[in-house]
């Protein structure tokens, strides 16, 4: 059985690149599941669920170190609208990670890590407001009260080694999710390590508009030892490298962080752009080539061109192809000190 809490931090610690998997709900749609669900991707761990293993075993055979659940929309609220139990298909979602990660351990002896995917509180709204921030006013305590039962769930499984706060736009459900797993981890002898991903704008900053500055200094503050890693998800692969020297900018005048060895995390979406008038997705006409794969792999090699990159992964329209292009580009580079001497 693999020991795979220390994957992620042996890597992190031994300057090694950390490969994320790639989409979870534009992979199911391409093998004829629908996701067009409250639950979105997470209604095939009901409906699907060998499909979903699969997925996942496809990516760790791709090469990823982390694989990612699929409760990204599992909020408590949507669950028992349905009339189901929230902590059953935690459970489930959890176990069909593992069930992968048991698998390809036994194929190849090579460990990985369970990431449990937290999303944000606007993906309750169902208004696209976890893209904008917009979140009609919503207090502290609501957006505390969406995430508890979820957080609580994963945190205290133990095959989950990471929580991945995923497409966070506002600095404000930052500030409170930083609240929440610190107590989490302040209370257990088991705690857990964590990411923030969240979405931009066009000036490269949150989506609600805070900049990176601000992020990183209340992190720098606030944030336990846990956290591993900060950066963006979900967002324009045009738009990535001036994204993350943003990041870079902000993270280097945060002291505290730097000495936590926390580092910058980026997984874009595929190079295709979201059409919601016509709801299908189009190659975006500001790229150099039609060609998503060479240009997934142009711009990782820019962004490792950033020491405190060290975390990247592929998101909505990514499949284990990308997984494939970015881990040659990692096996091309021993560490990431080696990228920047």
């Amino acid at each position: 059985m693999p020991h795979s809490q220390s994957k992620t931090r042996e890597l992190l610690s031994q300057n090694k690149y950390v490969l994320l998997d790639g989409a979870t709900g534009t992979e199911l749609e391409k093998r004829g599941v629908n996701v067009n669900d409250s639950l979105w991707s997470g209604i095939a761990i009901l409906s699907h669920p060998q499909t979903l293993q699969d997925l996942h075993l496809e990516y760790l055979r791709a090469g990823a170190d982390i694989i990612i659940s699929a409760s990204y929309q599992l909020s408590k609220q949507a669950i028992l609208e349905r009339g189901w139990n929230p902590d059953e298909l935690y459970q489930k979602s959890i176990e069909l990670c593992y069930n992968a990660q048991q698998i390809h351990f036994k194929e190849t002896g090579i460990d990985s890590s369970i990431a449990s995917s937290i999303g944000p509180y606007g993906a309750l709204l169902c208004d696209g407001s976890e893209f904008d921030g917009k979140y009609r006013g919503a207090t502290d305590d609501q957006i505390r009260d969406y995430h508890e039962a979820r957080l609580n769930f994963m945190f205290n499984d133990p095959r989950v080694d990471i929580i991945a706060f995923e497409t966070i736009p506002k600095l404000q459900e930052i500030k409170v999710l930083t609240e929440m797993i610190n107590n989490l981890n302040a209370n257990s002898k088991h705690p857990k390590d964590y990411f923030f991903a969240s979405t931009c704008n066009d000036d490269y900053q949150l989506a609600d508009g805070s900049n990176w500055d601000d992020v990183l200094q209340y992190l720098n503050d606030n944030a336990d030892d846990h956290l591993i890693a900060v950066g963006a998800n979900c967002c324009k692969l045009l738009n990535t490298t001036k994204i993350i020297s943003k990041i870079d900018s902000a993270l280097n005048k945060a002291p505290v962080l730097l000495d936590n060895n926390v580092k910058i995390i980026m997984y874009p979406n595929s190079g295709e752009v979201y059409d919601g008038h016509t709801k299908k997705w189009h190659i975006d006409s500001h790229l150099k080539t039609p060609n998503l794969g060479l240009e997934m792999y142009r711009k990782a090699r820019e962004w490792i061109q950033f020491s405190n990159v060290a975390i990247v992964g592929g998101c909505c329209r990514t499949s284990s192809d990308d997984t494939k292009i970015l881990k040659s580009l990692i096996d091309e580079l021993p560490s990431n000190d080696d990228t920047n001497n």
